[in-house]
């Protein structure tokens, strides 16, 4: 018994995720720009869209739920799931384009912290702080495997307080924000506050930020299988940058070797799957 992941597609541009199962294919995040990159990054996997049997959203920034995601849903008979707080906001988007409601059955709002099941996965869901109210992170287990594979996600948070950290606690894959080189950040040329907004507890992760949330899980549980560096910013960071940082810093302080990959921006990532 298996759990896979993959990035479709990683990044303020768009996120598209999947997790699938012997028995079940669930979709995190349906972000991208258009229609047409939805559903080809699924047909690329042998999936069709009808095929999902969960479609999750973290939360609701255009580039983790988009007006293209939401027509996909609407094309495919699909349900979009995200936080109950935040379907207003889902349906807002929608109507700012169709000048109407979305249709019955399109979105449906989940309590984040309360488990659900999809076949054979269970899916458990942690709120991070983000500037979107609530922001859910999630961790992938398979039914009735208490010690089985899992497979722990959060791509957008400012830092990560306690109980966040405890989510990820002897996670197979740990799929995790590296989101900004601190010196590209205070070098470049975006407006001040928005530097303040990035680099604040509501905004994202730092490389050196998750190198440091990277060697204490290593430290408290089981050394990850492999590790996914997910929504670099195009501007603030590299993806050399990104592995360096945090590479160096596990070797150097810790003396750990990690098998380490990065989600790319614009293309698909291989498979991982952890047993």
């Amino acid at each position: 018994m298996f759990l896979s992941f993959k990035s479709i597609r990683s990044g303020s541009s768009g996120n598209l995720y999947l997790v699938k199962s012997e028995n079940a294919v669930i979709a995190v995040d349906f972000g991208l720009s258009s229609q047409k990159a939805i559903v080809e990054g699924l047909k690329k996997q042998g999936i069709r869209p009808e095929d999902l049997d969960a479609i999750l959203v973290s939360h609701t920034h255009t580039d983790h739920i988009s007006y293209s995601g939401l027509r996909v849903g609407e094309e495919y008979g699909l349900c979009i799931m995200l936080p109950v707080e935040l379907v207003n906001n889902a349906m807002g988007l929608y109507a700012k384009k169709r000048l109407a409601r979305p249709p019955d059955g399109l979105l449906e709002g989940f309590q984040v912290g309360q488990p659900r099941r999809f076949k054979d996965i269970v899916v458990k869901s942690f709120k991070v702080p983000h500037d979107v109210v609530p922001t859910s992170g999630f961790r992938f287990e398979l039914a009735g495997r208490g010690n089985g594979p899992a497979i722990t996600m959060a791509t957008d948070l400012g830092y990560v307080p306690a109980d966040v950290k405890e989510r990820f606690l002897d996670s197979n894959l740990v799929v995790i924000e590296a989101n900004y080189d601190e010196m590209m950040l205070q070098n470049s040329s975006r407006p001040f506050q928005q530097k303040v907004r990035i680099n604040g507890p509501k905004g994202h992760l730092s490389n050196t930020a998750t190198a440091a949330f990277i060697a204490e899980l290593c430290k408290r549980g089981r050394v990850p299988d492999h590790v996914m560096l997910a929504h670099l910013s195009k501007d603030h960071n590299t993806p050399q940058h990104a592995l360096n940082t945090i590479t160096d810093y596990l070797v150097r302080k810790f003396g750990v070797r990690l098998n380490i990959s990065v989600a790319p921006r614009k293309e698909e990532s291989d498979w991982i799957t952890v047993f």
